[in-house]
């Protein structure tokens, strides 16, 4: 068939004299050169095939081995990251109690950007439910009370180099729409050389002193008019023997000075100064 069909048979694959299978094609030549045929032994064909089949598989089999590898560090990459973000999880929810605990609240004023981060224990002292991760320079100035100053001030106070610390104490509105006072404390810090000034430091909610200092004033004044109203001298003295209060009677009667009762621990009038004694 292919001497008879020659180009139009095409490649047959045929048995040689030896046994072995082979292809073969003939093409007709031009007159007088008669045909060409062409035979290739299939083991040629296959060892062709084989060769690109080892070479391809070995491509991927080393690509494959190179994603393996990659997703084995990836992995380990990520269990490390995943037990380092507990770790850090769980000290920020233990330094988180510990602030809640003594009412205190970070604060980390990025200056330049105008930009401040609270700890979740400052939105609890408030009373607020934390948003977003940083609150806006505008946010924090309008919780503020407009007679105790605002950040605007703050900021150009340390912007122009007049001070590195902070010890400012302020009312803010809570939730409830309630003023709460607030002390902070912070000191400016910078990370590098070149790096945007941080005002880092803690606010601490003394609002409870507050109270107990205006009660105690206000008992201390209306125990003060009541003893002013004794129609008798009279005068208290500390384990000392020194003077802690008297009324004006007390004072007409032995010429003492309108200053001369006043906080035990400046006072160094002693009852002997004044011929006093006890039976």
């Amino acid at each position: 068939p292919l001497t008879f069909f020659a180009d139009t048979a095409g490649a047959m694959q045929i048995t040689l004299a030896d046994g072995r299978e082979a292809l073969a094609a003939v093409r007709m030549l031009e007159a007088p050169y008669g045909q060409l045929a062409l035979v290739q032994p299939m083991g040629d064909v296959y060892e062709s095939w084989r060769a690109d089949v080892l070479r391809s598989a070995l491509l991927i089999f080393g690509f494959l081995g190179l994603i393996a590898f990659g997703a084995r560090a990836y992995l380990r990459e990520f269990l490390q990251r995943s037990d380092a973000e507990e770790a850090r999880l769980g000290l920020r929810q233990r330094f988180d109690a510990a602030l809640a605990r003594g009412r205190c609240g970070l604060w980390d004023w990025d200056i330049a950007r105008g930009r401040i981060y609270w700890s979740r224990s400052m939105y609890e002292i408030l009373g607020l439910e934390q948003t977003e991760e940083f609150l806006s320079f505008g946010d924090v100035n309008d919780l503020m009370h407009p007679q105790d100053g605002d950040l605007h001030s703050m900021a150009e106070m340390l912007a122009s180099s007049q001070t590195n610390a902070l010890d400012h104490t302020f009312r803010m509105r809570n939730a409830k729409g309630e003023w709460l006072w607030i002390r902070a404390r912070a000191e400016i810090m910078r990370q590098g050389a070149q790096g945007n000034p941080h005002l880092v430091g803690i606010a601490v909610d003394i609002s409870d002193q507050k109270t107990l200092i205006e009660r105690t004033a206000t008992a201390d004044m209306r125990l003060r008019d009541a003893i002013e109203t004794i129609s008798e001298a009279f005068v208290l003295w500390d384990a000392d023997n020194r003077l802690v209060m008297c009324n004006s009677k007390f004072q007409s009667l032995h010429n003492l000075p309108a200053d001369a009762a006043i906080d035990r621990k400046s006072t160094r009038l002693n009852s002997s100064h004044l011929g006093i004694s006890y039976a």
